[in-house]
């Protein structure tokens, strides 16, 4: 247990790296839970929008196809809203998806500095210690990009395809609906 310890926590430049990167990480994935919870509460508002308008057509006295809503059609600039909240938010998720590269950058830095380290390292014990520098900070940025990239992938995108497809689903439902009338409105 010693000897990982040593391995991925040797030295001052070690352990410096790997805290860098832990911590770097710890504040993007609590950012990317952040604006996960946010796309979460619009997606849950947008469904109950559309499921409050979305209502089968009927036909109305003058004969032409109408929503049997009692709360009607859609307000076309509260869904252009809806859909201006979501582009923002998925901005900002974007915004931290793009320094998810930065973490294998920080591990080759580290890397670049345990190498240094071996040039000047005076026998067998000092070239240890910065081998094990260099790889410990390659490995915990490694590791925590794939942490990053699977959280991004697994949760928050999968937020951002759903209430993509919502927008969708909304707006055939509507194309439809306008269809509709506008064949009755011809006979």
């Amino acid at each position: 247990m010693k000897a990982i310890f040593e391995l991925c926590f040797g030295d001052v430049s070690s352990i410096i790296f790997n805290v860098i990167i832990i911590f770097a990480g710890v504040v993007i994935i609590l950012r990317l839970a952040s604006r996960k919870k946010e796309l979460e509460a619009g997606l849950n508002q947008i469904r109950k929008t559309f499921e409050l308008k979305h209502r089968k057509y009927t036909i109305d006295s003058e004969g032409l196809p109408t929503i049997s809503s009692d709360s009607g059609y859609i307000d076309e600039e509260d869904v252009l809203a809806q859909k201006r909240r979501f582009e923002e938010q998925c901005a900002g998720v974007d915004t931290l998806v793009q320094l998810i590269p930065v973490f294998p950058s920080l591990g080759i830095l580290g890397t670049v500095v345990g190498l240094m380290m071996q040039i000047s390292a005076e026998g067998i014990d000092g070239m240890t210690g910065a081998i094990a520098t260099a790889l410990s900070s390659t490995l915990f940025a490694l590791i925590m990009t794939i942490i990053l990239k699977a959280y991004t992938a697994l949760k928050v995108s999968r937020i951002i395809n759903e209430t993509e497809i919502e927008f969708a689903d909304n707006d055939r439902y509507h194309q439809e609906f306008i269809e509709l009338r506008k064949q009755h409105t011809k006979a």
